[in-house]
């Protein structure tokens, strides 16, 4: 939107109010990492400042003792998931 001429007559575009969202079809695990996204860029007092832009689909790494959830936790919950599905 920034690189668009259209695009820069939004306010949002014009006051920095740009926040990436995602699509309905993603699921609860993208919804997690939004969630933080979102939680430290709108407060970042309350939650630590977002590390910068997302670029080329990659994700800013958070340091450890910053993260809003567990990804430790969610991923062995992950782990149990695909264990008891696992038709071996």
């Amino acid at each position: 939107m920034r690189d668009s001429s259209l695009g820069q007559e939004l306010t949002a575009v014009q006051e920095e109010r740009l926040y990436v969202g995602g699509s309905a079809y993603q699921g609860p695990i993208i919804n997690l990492f939004q969630t933080e996204m979102l939680g430290k860029q709108l407060y970042p007092d309350e939650f630590g400042e977002w590390p910068g832009e997302i670029t080329a689909g990659e994700f800013p790494e958070i340091p450890e003792g910053k993260h809003l959830f567990d990804r430790e936790e969610v991923a062995d919950i992950l782990t149990r998931s695909s264990e008891a599905t696992d038709p071996q």
